[in-house]
């Protein structure tokens, strides 16, 4: 997975808050990241089936995630039909992001051994690389109006479900399940 630009998950692009988690998810970018890694991948995404990630901690997605859960049709096989899902429509931002963090956590179980085999697969080689990290640690360029005063209130990349969890860097391996 390549993200050559960590500020196109902390800037432009549309964003829609994600009532379940209080965050808000960002459509344009979750899109790009997985039509990036589609177009580059197919092959190799088709081959590898939906495993959890080993320690990762549960996001509850709400209905995204039972709509990813099943392909989006009802038929997922693969992290190919994931990403899919997620690329299914232009209006469902929590979908697309829910699609690309499932599969991240696809990409990194399918790299741990003892998932792989659980699953009656070879561990898979897998390089998560992203351009600018510093972005993801920065301000963003989204913004709300705050209720009270009428002001605009920067959102903070914690806030973003995507870039937020993009910050690989500052999680224990083993959290990640390396």
């Amino acid at each position: 997975m390549y993200i050559p630009c960590a500020e196109s998950l902390v800037r432009g692009g549309y964003f829609l808050r994600h009532e379940q988690t209080g965050g808000y998810d960002t459509l344009t970018s979750a899109q790009s990241l997985l039509r990036d890694l589609v177009e580059a991948h197919a092959r190799a995404l088709a081959a590898l089936p939906v495993l959890p990630a080993p320690n990762a901690p549960k996001v509850d997605a709400g209905d995204a995630e039972e709509r990813v859960g099943d392909g989006g049709r009802g038929t997922e096989q693969s992290l190919l039909d994931v990403a899919k899902a997620g690329l299914a429509t232009d209006t469902d931002a929590a979908l697309a992001v829910t699609s690309a963090l499932r599969v991240r956590d696809g990409l990194m179980a399918a790299s741990v051994p003892a998932a792989a085999a659980a699953a009656g697969v070879a561990p898979a080689r897998v390089l998560i690389a992203i351009d600018t990290y510093n972005a993801l640690h920065g301000r963003t360029g989204y913004g709300r109006t705050d209720e009270d005063t009428g002001r605009r209130v920067e959102l903070s990349v914690e806030e973003l479900r995507l870039a937020s969890a993009m910050r690989l860097l500052s999680v224990p391996a083993a959290s990640l399940g390396c």
